[in-house]
């Protein structure tokens, strides 16, 4: 095992081992200074000799500005291929509490106007450039951009799943659910968590706190089917048992949809049935990750990032003195790789988490937290988003 210090950088090995720490300030054997994107805004690199791929951290993303803006976090995704615009979900100043809802998983708010602010932020480099859906939402959880550039958000107190078009007027091309009302058939929801669209347009649902389910949809929102029941043993959960299916990764070029089964402390895949000839086999049980996990937690977040070929799983804890990070998994072996955290300040109530589309020699991994809004004694906005540049072949890049 090699192990190597750094400064807000991850360097990463398939089929080895990854260690996270500091390097001395004065070290500078192997620096990369001009990473391609954010051209030399990291404050230290380093590369060893045999790695693949390199997770550099972009300390002041965003920027102060922009984290006073924004309220509790509670996904971020995106936008161009190499994230270098960025849309974050939040919830302004408003919490879920043990009283936000009522036995049968109705919301007390509905009193209350919606989040005054616009939940949606649009990030430009590290800055704030827009914000939308001001009057619109009590409580978003996911948040989902498609191919076509749609923008896709679930309101677990409304228990509703909104398609917002590309110019995102304010106007939804498509709702699902009844506005506060829970349910469990084919035309309610209860509190969903997330929606993963596939390219034919057809989309999926984790349903969600209460129903323990994963729904299917064409694109003019007919429901196609559906799997997943409440496990009944906690902790030996079966293939198509769920405890709070939290989010989800569709691997298209694999015919997969894995979930992070919070809960039950996994990931676990299934057929999507997007092919003609396995659409009779959709939702079936293809593998899980959880004997495999490095540091068993709840699994609040999955991810497939399609430069590394790897799933990503955000494994979290009720603890805050435990450790929180996003462990790496091969997706054809399942094999660990490797993790990735932030040992100065840590990732705190982290919740969801995402990755760039490119397959290109630079991807990203954005990791979004509830942490509170509040300042530190420096003045500093609590961190509450980051921000991971993943580098291959940069060996070229220093020659």
């Amino acid at each position: 095992m090699r192990i190597v210090k750094y400064w807000h950088l991850v360097v990463i090995q398939i089929c080895s081992t990854i260690v996270y720490g500091y390097f001395d300030e004065d070290f500078n054997e192997n620096v990369i200074e001009n990473l391609p994107l954010f051209d030399g805004q990291y404050s230290h690199s380093f590369t060893a000799e045999t790695e693949e791929f390199l997770f550099a951290s972009r300390p002041n993303w965003p920027s102060q500005d922009a984290l006073k803006k924004l309220g509790r976090i509670t996904a971020a995704v995106p936008i161009d291929v190499e994230g270098s615009q960025v849309f974050v979900l939040h919830r302004a100043d408003r919490a879920w509490d043990p009283n936000t809802f009522d036995e049968n998983d109705v919301f007390r708010g509905q009193s209350e106007p919606p989040i005054n602010v616009g939940v949606l932020a649009k990030l430009n480099d590290s800055e704030l450039e827009a914000s939308y859906l001001k009057d619109q939402f009590y409580l978003p959880h996911g948040l989902t951009r498609d191919h076509e550039g749609n923008v896709w958000i679930t309101d677990v107190a409304m228990h509703q799943v909104y398609k917002y078009g590309p110019t995102l007027d304010g106007k939804p091309l498509l709702i699902l659910g009844e506005k506060f009302k829970p349910g469990n058939d084919s035309e309610h929801f209860c509190k969903p968590t997330h929606v993963a669209v596939a390219s034919s347009g057809d989309f999926f649902v984790s349903d969600g706190y209460c129903n323990s389910r994963i729904m299917k949809f064409n694109p003019d929102g007919k429901l196609i089917t559906q799997w997943g029941k409440p496990t009944h043993e906690h902790g030996s959960p079966g293939p198509d048992e769920l405890q709070v299916p939290h989010q989800l990764a569709l691997v298209e070029e694999q015919d997969a949809l894995c979930v992070a089964d919070r809960e039950n402390r996994r990931v676990v895949c299934y057929n999507a049935g997007l092919n003609f000839n396995s659409k009779d086999e959709t939702g079936k049980f293809l593998f899980e990750i959880r004997s495999q996990m490095q540091r068993p937690g709840p699994v609040f977040g999955v991810a497939f990032c399609p430069h590394t070929q790897s799933l990503f799983a955000l494994v979290g804890s009720w603890d805050a003195s435990d450790s929180v990070d996003v462990q790496i998994y091969q997706f054809g072996s399942r094999s660990f790789v490797g993790s990735v955290a932030d040992s100065e300040q840590g990732f705190g109530m982290a919740h969801s988490i995402s990755t760039c589309r490119s397959t290109g020699p630079v991807g990203c991994l954005l990791v979004s937290s509830l942490n509170p809004v509040r300042q530190s004694e420096n003045g500093q906005e609590t961190r509450r988003i980051w921000f991971y540049q993943i580098l291959s072949s940069f060996e070229k890049l220093v020659a």
